[in-house]
């Protein structure tokens, strides 16, 4: 057996334990643990050149096979290597941090408002049809033809299981992998996700003014849809929770890393794309905190689909 397979297999030393006095934790040896958060981050981060160089080996026009080879090829390099792991380990939901009461997903179902409210305010300031963009993907899909409306569907449940998988994921690895000291989870989220928003809007009003030019009231709705959702989150916790502050931003700067690998692929302006990688990071940073507060994991979940379903700046590496 290899290095790298011990580090996907429990042994003696290094195995999965499920405690349920230990409220269902999965414990991992550290270095296990981080070489399972890189490695997992790291076929997310080239998941933009896998996507691009597939997309450079057809010919122009497309298909409906094409549609739903690109979506597999996403879902194959964001969820799967987490879901093998966490089968592998027999960890369950656990694996993935979401190992708190079920009905945290209703509680979250207001965390995606900020989603709608985005693809909503862009679509009254460019002219577009706001009944269909309500719906995000599934509002335009029935006008492609049932063939490639499938392939909608198909893309946008392969992105929620594969985001899902991989959050959680790397949200569970992080908890051993990075250590640190503790830092209050509901004013460190607050705090950083604020930071990020106030980044994003100025990144934003530098690109609006220079190479993309857009109403700038979206600039605005961008930055404070994303505090919004912060606010929303951090207002579920207890101010007595705490994490290792590296634990919490761990997976945010994977955030910024997977988005400045889309450098190579230039389709938007750069200035514009920083401002996504930084709003991406902020919504990422509110998933990590559901995920952490254990007692309102699954209203992450609602948040993960919203990013799936809506391909807004709040999350769009």
């Amino acid at each position: 057996m290899t290095d790298a397979d011990d580090a996907l297999v429990p042994d003696a030393d290094d195995a999965l334990v499920l405690d349920a006095a230990d409220g269902g934790r999965v414990h991992v040896a550290a270095p296990t643990a981080r070489w399972q958060f890189l490695l997992a981050g790291a076929l997310w981060v080239a998941l933009p050149a896998a996507l691009e160089a597939y997309l450079a080996s057809l010919e122009v026009g497309g298909s409906v096979g094409r549609g739903l080879a690109y979506n597999t090829i996403a879902f194959a390099l964001t969820g799967l290597v987490p879901l093998f792991i966490v089968m592998q380990r027999r960890e369950g939901a656990a694996g993935f941090g979401l190992d708190g009461p079920r009905g945290g997903v209703v509680t979250g179902l207001p965390l995606a408002i900020p989603f709608v409210v985005v693809a909503v305010s862009g679509a009254l300031a460019l002219g577009a049809d706001v009944g269909r963009t309500a719906f995000g993907a599934f509002g335009f899909a029935p006008l492609l033809g049932a063939s490639n409306a499938a392939v909608v569907v198909y893309g946008v449940i392969t992105t929620f299981l594969a985001r899902t998988f991989l959050f959680g994921f790397c949200a569970v690895r992080a908890r051993t992998a990075f250590g640190g000291s503790p830092v209050a989870l509901r004013a460190t989220t607050t705090r950083y996700g604020i930071g990020l928003a106030v980044a994003g809007l100025a990144l934003g009003i530098a690109a609006n003014l220079t190479t993309d030019p857009r109403p700038l009231v979206l600039e605005f709705i961008d930055a404070a849809a994303l505090i919004a959702l912060i606010v929303a989150t951090a207002s579920l916790i207890e101010r007595d929770v705490t994490v290792p502050r590296p634990m919490l931003l761990a997976p945010a700067a994977l955030t910024l890393v997977q988005g400045a690998a889309g450098l190579a692929f230039p389709a938007i302006p750069v200035l514009r794309q920083a401002e996504f990688w930084v709003l991406s990071a902020g919504t990422m940073l509110a998933v990590v905190c559901l995920i952490e507060s254990r007692r309102w994991s699954w209203a992450a979940v609602p948040v993960i689909a919203a990013t799936a379903i809506y391909g807004v700046s709040l999350f769009n590496p």
